[in-house]
């Protein structure tokens, strides 16, 4: 039976500081929790206008994350705050 699907979407700003636990261990750790009900389809991060480096980081970490996740990485970015 297959499994159904879910797109994560993660909102950003000013996360620099806190990314690195979201971008290594926790979402590894997260998709081997929900493996057998769910699948994911893809992972979007939303950087809302950040002024630190967080748009830099989730770029250098996009690929790493396809690779290890094996699904879609998306970094979508504002470059004014939307709230």
């Amino acid at each position: 039976m297959k499994r159904p699907t879910i797109t994560l979407v993660i909102p950003c700003f000013n996360e620099a500081d806190r990314l690195g636990p979201i971008l290594g261990k926790n979402l590894l750790s997260f998709s081997k929790t929900i493996k057998d009900s769910y699948q994911f389809s893809e992972i979007i991060f939303v950087n809302d206008g950040s002024t630190d480096s967080t748009l830099q980081l989730l770029e250098r970490a996009r690929k790493n994350l396809a690779d290890t996740l094996g699904v879609p990485v998306q970094v979508l970015t504002y470059a004014q705050n939307k709230g």
